[in-house]
């Protein structure tokens, strides 16, 4: 049939895309997320929209994740005004990570936002 017997849910590749983010751009070290790193670098601050599901960070398995959980620098939202955000904070923006949907696409190429799409 053409399948290799490996299927993941949605959740399961949201959830891994998460758990990537977490872990290359994820600071742990920084109170409240924002002192930066021992090197003395400013932290990135991640913004991320997880939709409505009540256990979307609730990692299944367990493994896609950091150990530490989400860190202290990555904001999750059940949703975010993403065009006033992509708007306010352009000059500042490294990318943008999207699935490829048409509105974030627009939106982030309107404010000249380079795109990370997975």
């Amino acid at each position: 049939n053409g399948c290799s017997g490996s299927v993941l849910t949605g959740k399961q590749i949201c959830q891994a895309v998460y758990g990537a983010v977490f872990k290359e751009l994820g600071d742990g070290d920084g109170v409240d997320g924002m002192d930066g790193d021992s090197a003395g670098r400013a932290s990135t601050l991640v913004i991320l929209s997880v939709g409505p599901q009540e256990d979307a960070l609730v990692p299944d398995p367990v493994s896609l994740w950091p150990s530490s959980g989400v860190p202290k620098n990555c904001l999750c939202f059940p949703r975010v005004p993403q065009v006033e955000l992509l708007q306010r904070v352009r000059s500042q923006l490294a990318f943008c990570v999207t699935n490829g949907g048409q509105n974030t696409f627009m939106e982030s190429l309107s404010v000249g936002a380079p795109l990370l799409v997975c």
